[in-house]
């Protein structure tokens, strides 16, 4: 991740809103998620600024990440404090 990746507040929290989209049990990549909000939103994402708001989010506990190492990808999905924060739980 570049160092001066910053996200906006609108991006971290539309990475929460995918992330509380998908159904119980999975997990989104990166990649796929700057995919996702490049074709639904006006947002620009790269790669860089959803690690940034992934990173943003995990440090307030909203979203958390397992390693797949088939696949050699971080995961992330929403903890239970991330679905209470999004009205989930």
């Amino acid at each position: 991740m570049s160092n001066t990746a910053r996200a906006s507040g609108e991006l971290i929290r539309e990475v929460r809103r995918i992330l509380s989209a998908l159904p119980d049990g999975r997990r989104a990549t990166g990649e796929w998620l700057a995919s996702k909000i490049n074709a639904d939103t006006p947002l620009v994402a790269d790669v860089d600024l959803v690690n940034a708001a992934l990173i943003y989010n995990q440090g307030k506990g909203l979203v958390t990440y397992q390693h797949n190492e088939e696949m050699a990808v971080d995961e992330w999905s929403l903890t239970e404090r991330g679905r209470k924060h999004e009205g989930l739980a």
